[in-house]
């Protein structure tokens, strides 16, 4: 294998107790993610990389904002923020050095491990080379004739960026890279050449007066088809927080269109000729069809891919989740069963990639239904902080702390992932999830009506029958209690419990003493 000179991108750097990984954009602390903002992480990884030298304000502005337009004072709050990250502070500088009036040095003492890179860990020039997707986000173009709008449209291209590279399914091309077709007319099939990539993010955006309006759409750069396309319209009351709404709500966007833009591309493929990512989307293509035979699909296709490419975590992910699914959902197997194999499958998921967030959202799942809510809020606190935008990772965030008590923070928790995704085929389970923590903290009408909805979403999901069980008997309105108790029970096996009398093991004992003396009120 021939080696050529690290890109310094791909260096893990080693100060103190943490690791900077600037390729995956993480930086670890005993190898917990800390969280870290776009800009700081991008400040923190420049001044690591020029360590051996004080660097000037304007050279960082440089190397930190090349083409955009920002105040000085943007730099003392990105300083502050790092400083703050690796447990440093202005009278310390044990991290950062300030030289007053010069500019800053990383001062922590460095190791950077190895010097080489194999070559063969390049995104190829031809994207049709690699199976796995590979995507080019485009700096959106600035359309309000003001070129004070420049660092707007800059910043939720930079942001976009940042996000999607922490799927680690994905290929996501630098932003050093994809900014030289900044104010270029290009042919997106060039890109798609030249930057070795299938996908390609491109949009605008245009300001009138106080209102701002972003388009984004996803072309298939090697065919030209459109995968994806939507608007934001916006009131700019805050720059920063529409610049992260709206690069939170495209980033959620681009998994769920990737993925079926692949499976169609996937599915005409004997399944003896699949790779491993293949065999994979076309798991996650039966696990979407959401019934017990395509779920036994699923898992066979899972199997495949993970026999495939042992290390690819979210076979394992996609495994353990459609195994809950045959006892939450379809009401197969025991809910105890699947908790206790999804468990064993996350742990084998975590040894293939212990920084994939849908791995340790699988691990979090399990500890959930095994009813260990403390594992369970730790662990999908981690996956948030992993990717902050995979909205299964907030659902089941918002899930472990409606059932650990904490009612309102979970509702929070999962409206923001609805926000995130509102369209996705399975809000219906962080939907009951909120309906069940409205019904504890003694909020009948808005659990019924919640239960409601997630019938008509989904009628063959038990749980928000008996959430309409529940909720309607302490409203007194047991005509339509009885009809749902009914419904929860034509949704399971003859031999399935719907847990009436037994508790479930992520309910606590107060918890389903309300539930039962509720369903007593029916008769």
């Amino acid at each position: 294998m021939r080696l050529k000179p690290m890109d310094l991108n791909g260096i893990t750097y080693r100060f103190g107790t943490f690791e900077l990984q600037p390729r995956r954009r993480v930086l670890l602390e005993g190898g917990t993610p800390v969280g870290l903002g776009g800009r700081a992480f991008d400040l923190l990884v420049a001044l690591v990389e020029q360590r051996h030298r004080l660097v000037a304000k304007d050279e960082l502005f440089g190397l930190v904002w090349p083409t955009t337009a920002v105040e000085e004072n943007s730099l003392t709050v990105a300083i502050a923020a790092v400083r703050k990250a690796v447990g440093d502070d202005a009278q310390r500088q044990a991290v950062i050095r300030t030289v007053a009036g010069r500019g800053y040095q990383f001062v922590a003492p460095v190791d950077d491990g190895a010097v080489q890179v194999a070559e063969d860990h390049a995104v190829p020039a031809d994207p049709a080379l690699s199976t796995r997707p590979s995507i080019a986000v485009l700096p959106l173009t600035n359309m309000s004739g003001d070129i004070d709008q420049e660092y707007f449209a800059d910043g939720i291209s930079e942001d976009i960026i940042t996000n999607l590279a922490r799927n680690r399914w994905l290929t996501v091309i630098a932003r050093n890279s994809s900014f030289t077709y900044k104010n270029r007319a290009v042919d997106l099939r060039d890109v798609s050449r030249e930057l070795g990539v299938r996908y390609v993010l491109e949009g605008s955006v245009r300001r009138a007066g106080s209102s701002v309006r972003v388009t984004a759409q996803l072309i298939d750069a090697t065919t030209g088809a459109h995968i994806w396309a939507d608007r934001y319209d916006r009131a700019l009351d805050d720059v920063f927080a529409v610049q992260d709404d709206v690069t939170g709500q495209v980033t959620a966007a681009i998994r769920p269109a990737v993925f079926e833009a692949e499976q169609s591309a996937i599915a005409r493929r004997p399944p003896e000729n699949l790779d491993a990512w293949q065999a994979y989307q076309r798991g996650n293509w039966h696990f979407g069809k959401n019934n017990a035979d395509d779920n036994r699909r699923a898992q066979d296709f899972y199997r495949q891919a993970i026999a495939l490419d042992p290390h690819f975590a979210p076979s394992y992910a996609g495994l353990g989740l459609s195994i809950l699914d045959d006892g939450w959902i379809h009401a197969t197997r025991r809910l105890e069963d699947v908790a206790v194999s999804a468990l064993e499958i996350a742990h084998q998921a975590m040894s293939a990639d212990p920084l994939d967030a849908q791995s340790v959202d699988l691990l979090a799942l399990a500890f959930l239904h095994l009813g260990d809510h403390q594992a369970a809020l730790e662990n999908s606190r981690q996956a948030v902080a992993l990717n902050p935008h995979d909205t299964d990772s907030r659902a089941t965030l918002g899930a472990a702390l409606v059932f650990s008590g904490r009612h309102d923070e979970g509702i929070a928790e999962i409206g923001y992932g609805l926000r995130l995704n509102p369209r996705g085929p399975r809000r219906y389970l962080a939907l009951c999830d909120s309906g069940w923590a409205h019904f504890l903290a003694g909020r009948s009408g808005e659990a019924a009506a919640i239960a409601r909805r997630v019938a008509a979403l989904e009628p063959r999901y038990p749980s928000g029958h008996r959430l309409l069980a529940v909720s309607a008997a302490e409203l007194g309105q047991i005509a339509e209690a009885q009809a749902a108790l009914r419904a929860a029970m034509q949704c399971a096996r003859p031999d399935f419990e719907v847990y009436t009398e037994k508790r479930a093991p992520w309910v606590r004992p107060m918890d389903h003493d309300r539930i039962v003396g509720a369903l007593r009120k029916i008769g």
